[in-house]
């Protein structure tokens, strides 16, 4: 009998165990989810990774919406790639036997810091230079360019800039994102250009003295040179006039120089001669026979000199001297020859007839009676 009464008092025993346990089962599994979690690793710039803890109760699915646009995640702890700044509403929806129960928490990451950098290509070349600048910032929104030769400003994400002279010049990128500022710098060097001499002329067609006009047509060139090509002083004006004295042909040629270098321009340049004006003057006529008459020549363009003096005789000095054997009046005619033409001049020159000697009375008694007529 005692026997049986422990073994009933265990059977009773085992029991209520297994039905206070399977109570326990049948409450839990009737008990709605309780959704929550934490999380950590947010407020850092993005692209931030953002570790999320379930601490959900009575839930055997979950369900997170990050807010991003993402897709959805079932797992029971995920982590998840924020790659963009803002402040998201993260959701989890924690699902078991007893129903669905939902829990939202707010995340914030931090927008990026911009960061500036920029390439460029095509410098080094003479300007007019045409440089491409290319764009590599990061989390910026916009931009501003600063191309370092007082140019307007740019805003396009990858402008192209013409440089107009040459040297280095410093530019700056401005790039702006929801982050900041941040700015980026480099040196573009852009080569002078190589000056180009040339040059018209105006004037040369008149006979010399001529004065001739140059009009200075040289590129790139800050100093000048002129050679005029008759020995005369050079210049330095940028568009000089030059007096020619004398016709020819010049060959005249001009320097340009500038940073880039220098460079020489030649052009011929025709003046034509001036045609020879013959003149003189004389002295000592006047005077009786035999007459030396001193001729002095006045003429002007001229190289050679011929002179006929109306007495059958002719000189080619430029100053010459004659003696007159015979009074009269003579033509005397100076011929001027130059590379301009010929001219001629004539004047007259009157020369004295000698004095007749007075006969003594002795002289006239002596004399034939022929002689005496």
């Amino acid at each position: 009998m005692k026997n049986l009464r422990i073994l009933l008092a265990l059977l009773m025993l085992v029991f209520s165990t297994v039905f206070l346990s399977n109570c326990k089962k049948e409450a839990a599994k009737s008990s709605p989810p309780t959704a929550t979690f934490t999380f950590t690793g947010d407020n850092n710039p993005a692209p931030c990774t953002v570790t999320f803890s379930n601490t959900s109760t009575n839930a055997t699915s979950y369900s997170w919406n990050f807010g991003d646009g993402s897709p959805a995640a079932t797992e029971q702890n995920p982590q998840h790639i924020f790659t963009a700044g803002g402040t998201y509403n993260v959701i989890l929806v924690a699902r078991g036997e007893g129903g669905s129960n939902s829990a939202n928490k707010i995340v914030t990451v931090k927008t990026p810091f911009p960061g500036a950098h920029f390439t460029f290509s095509g410098n080094n070349n003479p300007a007019p230079c045409l440089v491409t600048f290319t764009n590599s910032s990061t989390n910026a929104t916009s931009y501003s360019w600063n191309f370092g030769d007082n140019s307007t400003v740019s805003t396009e994400q990858n402008p192209q800039h013409t440089y107009t002279n040459g040297g280095y010049f410093i530019v700056v990128l401005t790039a702006t994102g929801g982050g900041g500022t941040t700015t980026a710098t480099n040196t573009v060097a852009v080569q002078y250009p190589v000056p180009v001499a040339n040059f018209t002329f105006t004037g040369n067609n008149n006979p010399s003295p001529c004065l001739v006009t140059f009009t200075n047509l040289s590129a790139n060139a800050t100093s000048y040179s002129w050679n005029f090509g008759d020995n005369s002083t050079g210049s330095a004006v940028q568009n000089p006039q030059h007096t020619y004295t004398s016709g020819g042909t010049y060959t005249v040629s001009l320097t340009a120089t500038g940073s880039g270098g220098s460079n020489i321009s030649y052009k011929s340049l025709s003046v034509p001669y001036s045609a020879p004006i013959a003149n003189f003057t004389f002295s000592g006529d006047n005077n009786p026979a035999p007459c030396l008459v001193t001729f002095t020549n006045y003429s002007t363009n001229a190289t050679s000199y011929s002179w006929n003096f109306g007495d059958g005789v002719t000189a080619s000095a430029q100053n010459p001297q004659h003696t007159f054997t015979a009074g009269g009046n003579y033509l005397v005619q100076l011929t001027a020859t130059g590379p301009g033409g010929i001219n001629s001049s004539t004047k007259s020159v009157n020369i004295l007839y000698p004095a007749r000697v007075p006969m003594s009375p002795s002289t006239t008694r002596s004399l034939p009676i022929s002689m005496l007529h």
